[in-house]
């Protein structure tokens, strides 16, 4: 059988369990999750082809086309949240003292076995699926809570393909940036494997989900010794931006409370609306740097509600996310010191 393996290092504390929260554990479904959404982010006719890779409930879809394992060794060393959230606390305010997290340092490795005749008539366009979903989790991702906002943060270490079909050709055309030595090497490895996959992936999305369409923006901080220090200056940064603009910091994720004033905004429609600006802590050779992803994202409008007694009661029309928040918050993080980088031929 066509085999790919595929070894992740935990870059940042990696809150992820089951029922158990004071037990984290590598949860396969939790990263069959994650390459779903980044497989969504890359492919604009992912409608045609998700369910054949990965599964689902509509008719005729059945089960994923690939099985997965955990080998080798697991992670296992973990320390409460308390370690961190002092510092922290502006993203882990919500979280235990007592739950606890995957250390950093330590690597997983995940087996993907395609079932035969798994892609019964394009094998390498199911190849590309896949390989381009691992590669992205491995760049740009994360796992557990909070992975937005940088904890959980992995790297693509290394992979692997045995078997008969072409997957290792493709494999080859992407590169892997964990052997980049500075943050400009590592965006160049970035760029260079977004470009490929561009190719694997013509067309125009659709901007009916977060994607990583061509209005995207990367913007890289400077190298750290520790990922600590990364974390702080991020989430320093994300701080002062929802302090500053009132509301353009609604497309960092709603619903948001002001429990002060008694106040919270939620999209129209429904409950919550995850935030298209993505904080992850990237893994070069040596070093760690902050990097922020700007995704291109629907933004939905706004309601205002304020707290009557027990109750939540709208105030006033609904509003729009400004346009311009993304311009604003490249804006912040550029005064910084932080470097904008684009797609090619974006602008």
């Amino acid at each position: 059988m066509d085999k790919l393996t595929a070894t992740f290092r935990i870059v940042t504390p990696m809150f992820l369990a089951g029922a158990d929260q004071e037990d984290p554990e590598i949860r396969l479904p939790s990263v069959k999750g994650a390459l779903r959404f980044w497989y969504r982010a890359i492919d604009p006719e992912f409608r045609k082809r998700e369910e054949a890779l990965f599964g689902g409930t509509g008719a005729g879809a059945g089960q994923a086309r690939f099985l997965m394992h955990l080998t080798g060794d697991v992670p296992a060393r973990h320390a409460p949240s308390a370690e961190w959230k002092r510092s922290l606390r502006y993203v882990l305010a919500l979280v235990k003292d007592t739950r606890n997290a995957l250390l950093p340092g330590q690597t997983f490795t995940v087996r993907f076995v395609m079932k035969p005749n798994g892609f019964d008539r394009d094998v390498r366009r199911g190849w590309q699926c896949l390989l381009a979903s691992v590669w992205l989790l491995g760049h740009l991702g994360g796992l557990g809570f909070r992975n937005r906002r940088g904890f959980g943060s992995v790297a693509l270490e290394k992979w692997n393909f045995s078997g008969d079909g072409d997957a290792a050709s493709l494999m080859n055309q992407l590169p892997l940036g964990v052997e980049a030595e500075t943050p400009e090497e590592w965006m160049e490895i970035l760029l260079k494997g977004l470009e490929v996959l561009g190719n694997w992936f013509p067309g125009s999305f659709d901007g009916r989900h977060t994607h990583l369409g061509p209005k995207c923006r990367f913007l890289a901080g400077s190298g750290q010794d520790e990922w600590l220090p990364a974390m702080q200056d991020g989430i320093k940064l994300l701080e002062e931006f929802r302090t500053t603009y009132r509301r353009a910091r609604w497309a960092l994720g709603l619903a948001m409370q002001v429990p002060q004033y008694k106040v919270k905004y939620q999209p129209e429609g429904r409950n919550r609306m995850a935030s298209p600006a993505m904080f992850r802590i990237v893994a070069l050779k040596e070093r760690v740097f902050p990097l922020f992803v700007l995704m291109d994202a629907p933004s939905p409008k706004v309601r205002r509600f304020v707290k009557n007694g027990n109750r939540w009661e709208p105030d006033g029309d609904l509003q729009e996310i400004p346009g311009s928040w993304k311009q604003k918050f490249s804006d912040h993080l550029r005064s910084a010191g932080y470097s904008e980088h684009l797609r090619e031929g974006d602008a």
